[in-house]
């Protein structure tokens, strides 16, 4: 199996998550991170939702959706394909396998995003394993044969990258106007870029020395447009 990469803009958008254990709660947060809307169908919650949803001041009542700023929705009660109404995307992180092969056929029948937790083959999308570094986001992908090995280079690349390519990450999107406006040359805007994305660049970030890495900036975009 081939999987085409690709990053998917969920803000706003209903994103399912079945079950309530502790990858419920890990995709849970993975997607409030991103701004989805999401709805959390199942009867019984570990630990750290309970608490979650009572910080956040979400509760259930008669099996009526509660929700608050976070764009979170608890649904107490055992899933029904109704729950995938207007879905984006559903993550089945259930123990039940019944349970799940229903979630992956309901959803393929509504052509939405399925992912089943540990069950490739009911997924039509899989998840990598990711580091962040604010918008820069490395992701890791097995497809699907061995997470356990995608998890251990993801940590070995958060080893490698730290919060200052992040930083790095900010100033880029910061000058790319300004770079694209004044240095119109491709190959000589290839310079500048390489200039800025240096050791150097990263040595100053590290040392959070911003007016270093300013003047650095400064000068690789002088020397671009004068050659």
């Amino acid at each position: 199996m081939k999987y085409y990469n690709l990053e998917l803009n969920i803000k706003n958008k209903k994103c399912v998550v079945v079950g309530g254990g502790d990858i419920a709660y890990r995709k849970v947060l993975s997607l409030l991170e991103c701004g989805a809307k999401v709805h959390v169908v199942s009867k019984k919650l570990n630990e750290e939702l309970r608490v979650f949803f009572k910080e956040n001041k979400i509760c259930s009542h008669e099996n009526k959706i509660c929700s608050h700023k976070n764009k979170i929705y608890f649904h107490e009660k055992e899933y029904q394909a109704r729950d995938l109404k207007g879905a984006f995307l559903v993550i089945g992180a259930t123990n039940c396998l019944k349970t799940n092969e229903k979630i992956a056929k309901d959803a393929h029948k509504l052509r939405i995003l399925v992912n089943i937790v540990d069950n490739i083959k009911l997924c039509n999308y899989i998840v990598p394993a990711v580091t962040k570094r604010g918008d820069l986001v490395i992701s890791v992908s097995t497809a699907g044969k061995s997470p356990f090995l995608a998890k251990k280079i993801k940590d070995e690349i958060a080893q490698l990258y730290g919060q200052e390519y992040g930083e790095l990450v900010n100033i880029l999107g910061s000058i790319r106007k300004k770079v694209i406006q004044e240095v119109s040359d491709p190959q000589k805007r290839r310079l500048v870029w390489e200039g800025v994305v240096s050791s150097k660049t990263i040595e100053y970030l590290k040392e959070g020395n911003l007016d270093k890495v300013n003047n650095l900036i400064k000068k690789v975009i002088e020397e671009g447009k004068r050659q």
